[in-house]
């Protein structure tokens, strides 16, 4: 039989084994469940130690423990770092580091930009391009969730949406420079945010960085608060952005993150040291 050892039952959910080593590694959100698979630990016993960071249990259908591939349910109760072990008899056969963290906020603000001359400021730059209307707002939140939640522990919450004008004709596409100055489009636009939220997001019909080739679909400052982006962009998108609003620079080796640079190629995947720096 093949060595023992705990594996994720699904993508992108705090999961992660480490490159070049045995070391499996669980983000658990405070309170939060999830489950995990144990492989060629058919008999074995799993615990938990230290005790009393996770309550661990399996399906009531499994506990012949006769199963090759054995479900295991975790639960967070507190704070802190526990392992989670298989033994066959006293020796140790599998090993998870498990982290239970609690789970940040993130208060957010949505709005949809226009400009002074339409006749209708809610028929501006953003909503003429008729691609992001203000019910998707809660698809959004719930996509950024999905993806933060699990691997990092933090919550985006909707304050509210609103429609915004700015003053003058801002044009069809928002042209913003990479080094925004007062002022400027930029600041034009992000003076209109919630100045409570940690992240406020400003959807426009198109939008281009002075002095980057090629379309840029958003922009974010690395630990800012004011994401511009484009109301054709996605969640997945719109969760990459935040992730640059939370501290994260872009990946441009690894597909499978979600902060890969290439627009349309990249993945959902939050590492734990990328994790770590945004929720520690």
């Amino acid at each position: 039989m093949s060595r023992p050892n705990f594996s994720e039952s699904r993508a992108n959910d705090g999961f992660e084994t480490v490159p070049n080593s045995s070391r499996r590694l669980l983000l658990l959100p405070l309170h939060e469940t999830k489950m995990i698979w144990l492989i060629n630990g058919p008999r074995m016993r799993v615990e938990a130690s230290p005790a009393g960071i996770v309550k661990v249990f399996e399906p009531l259908a499994q506990q012949s423990f006769k199963n090759i591939w054995r479900q295991v349910v975790v639960r967070g109760l507190t704070a802190g770092k526990t392992t989670l072990v298989a033994r066959d008899g006293d020796e140790v056969k599998a090993r998870l580091s498990i982290t239970v963290r609690p789970v940040l906020n993130i208060p957010t603000a949505f709005h949809f930009v226009g400009d002074s001359t339409s006749a209708d400021h809610r028929t501006g730059v953003s909503s003429r391009a008729g691609k992001r209307q203000p019910g998707d707002v809660d698809s959004l939140i719930q996509t950024l969730n999905d993806i933060f939640v699990p691997q990092a522990a933090i919550r985006f919450q909707k304050m509210y949406w609103r429609y915004v004008t700015v003053n003058g004709n801002i044009g069809d596409s928002v042209v913003v420079s990479s080094s925004p100055v007062a002022g400027d489009l930029w600041s034009r636009i992000t003076s209109l945010g919630e100045r409570s939220a940690r992240f406020n997001v400003f959807f426009v019909r198109d939008m281009d960085v002075n002095g980057l080739a090629g379309n840029q679909g958003g922009a974010t400052a690395i630990g800012g608060n004011d994401c511009i982006i484009e109301d054709s962009e996605d969640g997945v998108s719109l969760a990459h952005e935040a992730g640059h609003a939370l501290g994260l620079l872009d990946s441009s080796t690894r597909k499978n993150r979600l902060m890969y640079s290439i627009t349309g190629q990249r993945g959902q995947f939050i590492s734990r040291v990328e994790a770590d720096r945004i929720n520690s």
